[in-house]
């Protein structure tokens, strides 16, 4: 057996092992379980703490489970690519419900929305609120919704709508105010953003919200105990994909979340996610082996004998 095919074997069983190691991260902490919600919306729920928290014998009492975050994609995209998210958030003490909306993700029902119709998206996020105030493992009492582009979008139509939620985190989107003041609104959006469709309308709100002509990006304006606070903050060096798996983006929502939820946080803000190195070693194994299959395929080989007949110089055709 030559060198090449023996690097050839090793990269292949790097890279089933990086896959099977990235299946098990997958699959582990922090727990959680696909739920499908009434009107076939399908769903994955996440809960914090050890152990298993989705079997409990009796239910905790209510100041002992955790508040919950409803989490929307947005346009084109799906529950999965707000994994990573909604991961750190139950790393940090949150529930999570992150919905696939109407036409996404595994959600079979027709989309009848636009990017910037959140209206027609008003009924995911109502079944998946409705889903936490019923749901005996969090406190349905206190629940935040947040998304991402169209799903910051019907985040900020459902506050609009539901005084009754605790606040609304817009990841890069949210474009109108509906009949009720959203609670504790949250404006975040990355560097690279577009200015006009995404930039100027969330500042143009959150000054609004907050009763000014202009706001200081950064600065946080209202007070979290009477549930009126909002801030817009522009992220450094991200762009509108990157803000939603960003350690820094995260960190600013979960510290809103503290606040807007008065968690006191007595440890560090996690933010590692283990299946990012995996994925990425494996995406390197299945280059670096592309890569080799590529260098070994010689267009130019000899696919006959020598000397075919008609030919002077031995090649076939």
């Amino acid at each position: 057996m030559n060198i090449s095919r023996i690097i050839s074997i090793v990269l292949v069983l790097l890279f089933i092992v990086a896959v099977a190691r990235l299946a098990r991260l997958e699959n582990g902490a922090p727990p959680h379980v696909f739920v499908m919600l009434p009107g076939q919306e399908p769903a994955t729920m996440y809960l914090p703490g050890p152990g298993d928290p989705f079997y409990t014998l009796f239910p905790k009492a209510v100041s002992q489970r955790p508040p919950a975050v409803v989490l929307i994609h947005g346009f084109t995209g799906d529950r999965v690519l707000m994994s990573g998210l909604a991961r750190r958030l139950a790393e940090n003490g949150y529930a999570v419900l992150a919905i696939d909306l109407n036409g996404h993700g595994e959600n079979r029902n027709p989309f009848n929305g636009g990017t910037a119709e959140s209206d027609s998206l008003r009924a995911n996020v109502k079944t998946a609120v409705d889903y936490l105030r019923d749901n005996q493992l969090v406190d349905g009492s206190r629940i935040v919704v947040m998304g991402h582009s169209m799903g910051a979008g019907a985040a900020l139509d459902y506050a609009t709508h539901d005084a009754s939620v605790t606040g609304a985190v817009m990841i890069s989107g949210g474009w109108a105010l509906g009949p009720e003041r959203p609670k504790d609104a949250l404006f975040i959006f990355a560097e690279r953003d577009p200015k006009e469709p995404i930039q100027d309308p969330s500042t143009a709100l959150a000054a609004h919200l907050a009763g000014v002509q202009q706001i200081e990006l950064g600065k946080t304006y209202g007070d979290f105990a009477q549930g009126n606070a909002v801030e817009a903050i522009r992220m450094p060096g991200l762009n509108h994909i990157t803000i939603v798996n960003s350690p820094a983006a995260a960190t600013t929502i979960i510290k809103w979340l503290d606040s807007t939820f008065g968690t006191a946080r007595t440890t560090p803000i996690e933010l590692k996610d283990a299946r990012r190195g995996s994925a990425r070693f494996a995406l390197l194994m299945f280059v670096f082996r592309l890569c080799r299959l590529a260098s070994s395929a010689d267009p130019w080989r000899r696919v006959g004998p020598k000397n075919v007949p008609g030919r002077a110089d031995g090649w076939g055709y």
